[in-house]
């Protein structure tokens, strides 16, 4: 996870800017792993998918679920 604080003074009291930002970061990457890995699905064989327990309708079903779907 990528921690990212921009912390700035008011008055002489800190004020932290940013505090989620890794947390952003961290959901973006998450998105475009799960959208690459379902796109890869696409070039596995109807052996290698019988092999990871798939069929090509699971494959087709889950290459079209929206990236920010788990």
């Amino acid at each position: 996870m990528v921690t990212i604080q921009l912390t700035i003074a008011v008055d002489g009291k800190p004020i932290r800017l940013f505090n989620g930002l890794g947390r952003i970061i961290d959901g973006l990457r998450e998105w475009r792993r799960r959208a690459e890995s379902r796109r890869d699905l696409l070039d596995f064989d109807g052996h290698l998918l019988r092999d990871i327990g798939l069929t090509r309708m699971d494959v087709d079903r889950e290459v079209n679920k929206p990236f920010w779907q788990p």
